[in-house]
């Protein structure tokens, strides 16, 4: 399933793993095992819109993110 966000917006970390992030067209355009510090739970970050894209858990834990998209009133 493609995932799509038109906006910027907060997302906020309630578990977290590993993941590959890509494009509509397959290419991996991050991968978590490649380095950097996991978000905690009950972290909330900025994000800018993100294209078309799809996420693969690549981990033993669960990922539930909550995300808000902040749109133009």
């Amino acid at each position: 399933m493609a995932l799509c966000a038109e906006w910027p917006g907060v997302l906020y970390v309630l578990s977290f793993g590993h993941f590959v992030r890509r494009d509509e067209m397959g290419a991996a355009l991050i991968d978590s095992r490649d380095g950097g510090v996991l978000p905690r739970p009950g972290t909330a970050l900025w994000t800018s819109a993100l294209g078309p894209h799809t996420l693969e858990n690549v981990d033993a834990a669960e990922i539930h993110v909550i995300g808000i998209e902040l749109k133009a009133s």
